[in-house]
């Protein structure tokens, strides 16, 4: 039984794999409302077309496809506990939503962050003390919703990659409840067939993911600023024939960022 917070391009990946792999009950939980929002309220279904580009080797072929017809649910506990929950909201939005869904847990949930920043969210996360199992996910399946209406969401799985899953505590312990609580989810998420595993303990025995998430941060912080500031692709900011700028230029630009990401870490961990 699985809910999922967050119907972008990544949540409805999760919840439409999770449905397409026959998990028991699986629900889409409408986010946060505020005045001029839109998107699905009323509907007790919403169907999710994926299509599965990543399986084509040519552009001009068909990929395969498959629909899914996942449960919507407000924020209000009318479908029941919540067991396992993927939070796939921005990051300045999951404590928030951990809030507002605070007395709809059942007993010793596992929360599982799938936000871009999620080690900004985990600070928000734990100061509020809330007392879940919050596992940390570095998410690199490449996916985009092409077209959306009240009734259905057509989604592209552009590229198959993987999650990475893993906690800030010590799980180096087989017996630890966070790695109970880890395995579980790993287990239930491989169902997807969407390759997902547990990253290694770092030092101390816990908290291996965190490098990850530091490694995605960097990607992040080159690619998103250097694609707009080039006006160009992701595959163009440092190479290739139509690179929007110089090999050189945009590799030092990267060495740049990297260089400054690599001190904020360092820091951080001081």
């Amino acid at each position: 039984r699985w809910h999922v917070v967050g119907p972008g391009a990544v949540g409805c990946l999760w919840a439409a794999s999770l449905k397409r792999a026959r998990a028991s009950e699986v629900f889409l939980v409408d986010k946060v409302r505020n005045a001029g929002d839109v998107g699905p309220v009323e509907q007790k279904s919403l169907q999710i077309n994926v299509q599965q580009a990543y399986l084509v080797a040519h552009s001009s072929d068909q990929p395969p496809h498959y629909s899914a017809n996942v449960q919507v649910c407000q924020s209000d506990g009318s479908s029941g506990r919540i067991q396992n929950l993927l939070v796939c909201t921005k990051a300045k939005d999951a404590a928030p939503a951990l809030l507002q869904l605070q007395g709809q847990f059942g007993s010793n949930p596992n929360v599982v962050l799938l936000c871009n920043g999620a080690l900004g969210a985990m600070d928000d996360i734990q100061k509020l003390q809330l007392g879940y199992n919050v596992i940390l996910g570095s998410n690199t399946h490449g996916s985009y919703i092409s077209s959306r209406s009240n009734e259905e969401i057509n989604l592209v799985h552009a590229g198959f990659g993987e999650l990475e899953l893993g906690t800030l505590t010590n799980y180096s312990d087989e017996n630890s409840e966070s790695l109970q609580s880890l395995n579980t989810v790993v287990d239930s998420l491989n169902t997807t067939g969407l390759q997902v595993r547990a990253a290694a303990p770092g030092p101390g025995g816990g908290g291996g993911v965190r490098a990850t998430l530091w490694r995605k941060l960097a990607a992040n912080a080159c690619l998103n600023p250097l694609t707009a500031l080039l006006e160009c692709r992701n595959g163009l900011v440092v190479a290739g024939p139509a690179a929007a700028a110089p090999e050189e230029e945009g590799a030092a630009l990267c060495a740049q960022v990297c260089e400054e990401v690599a001190r904020v870490a360092a820091a951080a961990a001081a």
